[in-house]
């Protein structure tokens, strides 16, 4: 993982020879190594969301690519029309489909993803999706209050 971030950028380096009698050479030049530039072969996931209570279920499209190592989900809590441009965290980080993601609150929120490979290459962001969470609560009172309505029919 030394070069998790680094892939296509330039290194610098000497190195200097000690001998079997512990004597040490001088340092060498400078050397250059570049390391190969690299595009993961995932694909940019198109994610599916379905509310939960205090929290959302994500799916996302299957990747046949062997390489596929995990997926990274992050949120932005905002009541916007369209995605915001900033505040995305990370919420979860994940091999499973789907990922469960509990949350605290009721609060409207814009979910992305995007993949990432064995080898660190990551795809772009999936298109944000916009989700409230369910409230435990008033979803028991409607299952009460339903239930209620079908045995007074009764």
């Amino acid at each position: 993982m030394l070069f998790r971030s680094k892939i296509g950028t330039p290194y610098d380096f000497n190195f200097q020879w000690v001998y079997p009698d512990g004597t040490v050479g001088s340092w060498s030049p400078n050397f250059t190594v570049t390391t190969e530039g690299y595009v993961t072969k995932l694909t940019k996931p198109t994610i599916t969301i379905e509310a939960a209570a205090l929290g959302y279920i994500v799916s996302y499209t299957k990747q046949t690519d062997p390489n596929f190592g995990y997926i990274i989900v992050e949120e932005v809590v905002s009541n916007a029309l369209t995605a915001p441009a900033s505040g995305w965290i990370e919420v979860a980080v994940s091999s499973s489909n789907p990922v469960i993601i509990t949350v605290g609150n009721t609060n409207r929120r814009w979910v992305r993803a995007r993949l990432i490979d064995k080898i660190s290459g990551n795809t772009t962001y999936s298109d944000a999706v916009a989700i409230t969470p369910i409230d435990p609560v008033a979803a028991a009172l409607v299952f009460l209050i339903e239930a209620a309505c079908k045995y007074a029919e009764l």
